[in-house]
């Protein structure tokens, strides 16, 4: 997967991005493109993982400079407070719903 570094027009490199999902199939896929990129990015997941894949992937994000973030995207509140407090630009939902 690559990313482009511009989105009609408008460079994207400084773009800040929160991923949701990040530690699932696709969503892994796709913030190891935005970390690739070298793009600012943050993932947001439920809980830490208690699935050694997914917590082996969510030290592995750290470890290249993911920020993790912690909450759930239903939180409205938190969402908000989430994207004015880092600034976030773009965001990428590879999630799917907690039932």
């Amino acid at each position: 997967m690559t990313v482009s570094p511009c989105v009609n027009g408008v460079s994207a490199n400084g773009d800040r991005v929160l991923i949701i999902g990040a530690t699932g199939f696709m969503g892994q896929f796709v913030a190891q493109a935005s970390l690739d990129s070298g793009k600012p990015t943050y993932v947001l997941l439920r809980s830490f993982p208690s699935c050694l894949l997914k917590a082996k992937a969510t030290k592995a994000f750290e470890d290249q400079g993911a920020i993790i973030l912690f909450g759930a995207m239903e939180n409205e509140e938190l969402m908000e407070k989430i994207l004015k407090d880092h600034e976030i630009d773009i965001v990428i939902s590879a999630s799917v719903p907690a039932y």
